[in-house]
């Protein structure tokens, strides 16, 4: 029995509307197996999960799973050793660009793949990126 997402199962998705390339992607190298859980994909099974994902070749689509708006296209390729990512389209439009700089976008991207996809913590990454969040707000009352 097949158990992967296909696009065909979840219903009113809507591409990406305005792509914008990532101009960085993560340097990550997904293992055989890792590559193999990624393909299965995921479907939002209540309102607490936000995310859809399902592959189609070497392509990983993630689509909020309330309206179905896709925010990352993946391109992936497979070189000796795993599966890295070549090439991230995100939605470029306002106000359904995931927000922040690239490098945040990147950041998210690989917390949503190696949480929601691969069940890890992803806690090297969450970090980074509530770093990356922290430094761009202004001060606020109590920080020293």
């Amino acid at each position: 029995m097949d158990t992967r997402v296909r696009r065909s199962d979840l219903r009113r998705l809507t591409p990406i509307r305005e792509p914008r390339v990532l101009s960085e992607v993560p340097l990550r190298m997904w293992s055989p197996a890792e590559w193999e859980r990624i393909q299965r994909g995921f479907r939002a099974r209540d309102m607490d999960d936000r995310w859809h994902a399902f592959a189609e070749d070497d392509r990983l689509f993630l689509h909020r799973s309330w309206l179905g708006d896709g925010k990352y296209e993946v391109a992936f390729v497979e070189t000796r050793g795993g599966h890295r990512i070549s090439r991230v389209l995100v939605e470029g439009a306002e106000p359904r660009y995931p927000g922040g700089s690239d490098r945040e976008v990147c950041l998210l991207l690989e917390v949503l793949i190696s949480s929601i996809l691969l069940g890890e913590r992803a806690e090297d990454q969450r970090g980074q990126l509530a770093d990356l969040r922290s430094a761009g707000r202004p001060p606020q009352p109590g920080d020293n």
